[in-house]
């Protein structure tokens, strides 16, 4: 599946929140791995961009994760799959298809948007 670049809602985030992952057996929250480093990126209610130091074997597997971070002091969880990945320099990027409800999306909307809020002056 593509990541989808053309989302109405999608924001670059700078600089990068800084969250966790772990690695999910599909449908077992309690089946994961330790927690791993992510720099979120840029998000969307149903995706993330993403960079990490962990090389994952995405493409010959489906990785399920959850992801955590905090934005405006709330703690928030996505679980989604990665879709893509790309090796940079001493890091790799990676796409995450996020299975959000439409509340988690509008929580996700509503946040950023007090995000940009804040961190713009406004």
């Amino acid at each position: 599946m593509r990541f989808k670049r053309d989302e109405p809602f999608r924001f670059t985030i700078s600089p990068p929140i800084q969250g966790t992952f772990v690695l999910l057996k599909p449908h077992e929250k309690e089946a994961q791995t330790k927690k791993g480093l992510l720099s979120i990126q840029d998000i969307s209610p149903s995706g993330l961009r993403v960079t990490s130091p962990l090389n994952l074997p995405v493409g010959k597997l489906t990785i399920h994760t959850a992801v955590q971070f905090t934005v405006n002091e709330k703690e928030i969880e996505l679980d989604g799959i990665f879709i893509w990945k790309k090796e940079l320099h001493n890091e790799y990027a990676y796409g995450i298809e996020c299975f959000n409800s439409e509340e988690k999306q509008k929580e996700v909307i509503d946040e950023i948007k007090q995000y940009i809020r804040r961190t713009s002056g406004r």
